[in-house]
């Protein structure tokens, strides 16, 4: 079911992006502890081992990159666009699109343009997700930690915490 919904996702992705030769969505399989190939654009090809390592890279690194892969190990120039993707304050796994030789867009606006789409990814699966709580679920757990504490200083103090907590912050 939620291979359905993240082919749908990319599909969506990758219409409204002009330009686009190909895409690829890899998310992390705890069990395996590695990376799945979960969906390919345009549906039904084979996954591009360029895509896939540039997904990967991006999950490794937990940050976007843009690559212009040697065109001689390649066969073709191509630019592709990697970002990491992230869901309940996790990063699940990552997206990589290659763009057509002869787009006319800039990796810039093709990255911003991926962001609004991402943004809109974890919205998908908390509702595929039940068992997760949602924004709002986690801005009433907030709500109730405030409220649990008589002062202001304690209130705010075990809010942070919280907040630190479920944005998985390091202790610096």
């Amino acid at each position: 079911m939620v291979q359905s919904v993240v082919q749908n996702w990319l599909d969506t992705q990758c219409g409204s992006i002009p330009g686009i030769g190909g895409g690829l969505v890899m998310l992390f399989v705890p069990k395996d502890h590695a990376l799945a190939s979960t969906a390919v654009w345009p549906a039904g090809t084979a996954t591009d081992p360029i895509l896939e390592l540039a997904a990967k890279t991006a999950f490794e690194r937990r940050q976007p990159l843009v690559n212009s892969p040697d065109s001689a190990m390649t066969g073709r120039q191509t630019t592709v666009v990697s970002h990491p993707l992230r869901s309940g304050g996790e990063t699940v796994g990552a997206i990589a699109i290659a763009l057509q030789p002869d787009n006319s867009s800039d990796s810039g606006s093709v990255l911003r343009s991926m962001l609004a789409g991402i943004a809109r990814f974890d919205s998908l699966l908390e509702r595929r997700d039940p068992g997760r709580p949602g924004a709002l679920g986690r801005v009433l757990e907030l709500i109730g930690v405030a409220l649990s504490h008589e002062t202001f200083k304690d209130s705010a103090t075990a809010v942070a915490s919280q907040m630190a907590t479920m944005l998985a912050c390091d202790r610096i």
